[in-house]
């Protein structure tokens, strides 16, 4: 595929907070982001990408006080990377029985 070929990909499924499908969820997410590194230039733009899929539910409460948090200067989560989001990610809704 030539570099200026635009690659379709699906989105991931939304994450409602499911601890079930969180692995499925965080696997898509990487999935697309690794496909388009231009597009996907920033720990930011990462972690918003995932976020913007964190639409009901107990996720959706989560996303909510993480963006208040990382747009409060001086939090820890205002400097995050992606791989940080993700572990903080997993370990708020890692299946209870891992």
């Amino acid at each position: 595929m030539a570099d200026n070929e635009k690659l379709e990909l699906g989105a991931p499924p939304a994450f409602n907070g499911d601890r079930s499908r969180l692995e499925a969820f965080t696997a898509h997410c990487k999935m697309v982001i690794k496909a388009q590194p231009k597009k996907f230039d920033s720990d930011n733009k990462k972690i918003a990408y995932a976020l913007s899929y964190m639409k009901e539910g107990i996720a959706e409460q989560w996303k909510t006080q993480y963006i208040k948090d990382a747009t409060t200067t001086g939090n820890a989560r205002a400097s995050q990377t992606f791989d940080q989001f993700i572990t903080e990610l997993e370990t708020a809704f890692k299946p209870l029985d891992k």
